[in-house]
């Protein structure tokens, strides 16, 4: 092994391989550059990365046979000696080993079947980005109402598990950027983009949604709805299960399983109201914000006891201020409103992450 390592200091390939490396560095951060910028299609980032990582034994082994950049020796030159000593044979065998086996990895990457089951394909088709939804209310005041729909439609559509979502924090931060679809949808790594704006006059709401494609900016589905505001559950329900439909329809090829969850009923709209203004604190995440939260979910629960997503986002709340505040008071409070949602909707995913967090607690 010695030897080996002699005989490779001779032909220099240490500073070779140091030099492919950073030659190859180069090259795949300019490709990552430029292969966006003319729209590359994503298998060619891997092809060039693929490439680069085989073809650095490849070099070595050219060096070493060829002998370039091998320090002058007349002594060795001119005395008789194998073509292939030992050494040669047993760094033949390494390469051709690493060879062989990246030659059998880059196929099967790369070949039909496996980039036809990749994740990128009809699974990851079906991902979606809720942007805020604009205000049409004519009062400022009211945004709380709009971006409060769009964040029950990221609850909604979650609850469908072959359905990817993006985060309230990431989609509701990328859009103040004014970013065009196309670069949106690459920033939060979704096909689709659902857009739309709300409109709230005393009993009725006015809701225009449109799910458009982040890979040409073109629309896939549009509608409009118009009810009374008692009845905006089941609207929500209806929005979420015609996004999931158009998904399954034309990017997906195959039918998206849902959960089963409780059919939505009517709701008084001033608790509808107060429960949007309070997911609107409770974004905030300040500790001020927060109780304010829990003061309105409170008149909430009391109007609408029968809503499992009001005692869900108590308990998120009670447990922010437990877990990020040292509350430890709030504890208590946080498991009971847990119990209640849970009671009414087994499956309500905040209630359950509510319950993971307080238990840490405990």
């Amino acid at each position: 092994m010695r030897r080996l390592f002699t005989a490779a200091k001779v032909h220099k390939l240490d500073r070779i391989a140091v030099g492919y490396l950073v030659a190859v560095w180069v090259v795949v951060q300019a490709g990552s550059i430029a292969l966006p910028a003319f729209e590359a299609p994503p298998w060619a980032m891997k092809l060039l990365i693929a490439g680069a990582v085989v073809g650095l034994p490849l070099t070595l082994l050219i060096v070493w046979f060829w002998r370039i950049g091998a320090e002058p020796d007349e002594a060795e030159d001119n005395a008789p000696h194998p073509t292939w000593g030992r050494t040669e044979v047993l760094l033949a065998g390494l390469l051709a080993f690493v060879l062989v086996t990246g030659a059998i990895e880059f196929a099967f990457f790369f070949s039909p079947r496996h980039i036809g089951s990749h994740p990128s394909t009809n699974e990851s088709l079906a991902s979606i980005a809720v942007l805020p939804f604009a205000n049409l209310s004519g009062d400022p005041t009211k945004r709380y109402f709009s971006d409060g729909i769009a964040d029950q439609l990221i609850s909604e559509l979650s609850k469908t598990p072959a359905l990817r979502v993006a985060s309230r924090t990431s989609s509701f931060a990328v859009a103040q950027k004014n970013m065009d679809v196309k670069t949106l949808g690459k920033a939060l790594n979704v096909k689709t983009v659902l857009e739309g704006s709300v409109r709230e006059e005393g009993g009725r709401v006015r809701i225009a949604a449109q799910l458009v494609s982040a890979s040409d900016g073109f629309e896939v589905w549009s509608n409009t709805y118009d009810r009374n505001l008692t009845d905006i559950l089941s609207l929500q329900d209806e929005i979420a299960r015609s996004i999931t439909g158009a998904l399954t329809q034309k990017l997906v090829g195959q039918k998206l399983a849902q959960v089963p969850h409780p059919q939505p009923r009517q709701i008084d709209p001033e608790a509808y109201r107060d429960y949007l203004q309070a997911q609107f604190f409770l974004a905030q995440r300040s500790e001020d914000s927060i109780n304010r939260s829990i003061e309105l979910l409170t008149k909430v629960t009391e109007r609408a006891p029968d809503f499992a997503d009001g005692y869900a986002t108590m308990a998120n709340a009670h447990a922010t201020l437990a877990f990020n505040f040292d509350q430890q008071t709030h504890i208590a409070p946080a498991l009971y409103a847990v119990k209640q949602a849970l009671a009414l909707d087994s499956n309500n995913i905040t209630a359950l992450a509510a319950h993971s967090t307080t238990s840490m607690l405990m």
